[in-house]
């Protein structure tokens, strides 16, 4: 596949994401932002949040 298509094809993924599941369409800039700001840590390519009480919040469903 060439650079161009694989461009496409993240930046499709990216949106589909972002309408299907609310995810950021930035997302890896959205993770290394909250890693500046203390609420995720990094831990090898991963990261995790710092806070549960934040983690277990952010992953209620809302009603």
């Amino acid at each position: 596949m060439s650079s161009e298509n694989l461009a496409v094809a993240t930046a499709a993924t990216a949106v589909q994401r972002s309408l299907r599941e609310g995810t950021p369409v930035r997302l890896m800039t959205f993770l290394h932002d909250a890693h500046l700001r203390g609420l995720l840590r990094a831990t090898g390519p991963a990261y995790e949040f710092r806070h549960a009480r934040l983690q277990e919040w952010l992953a209620r469903r809302p009603e």
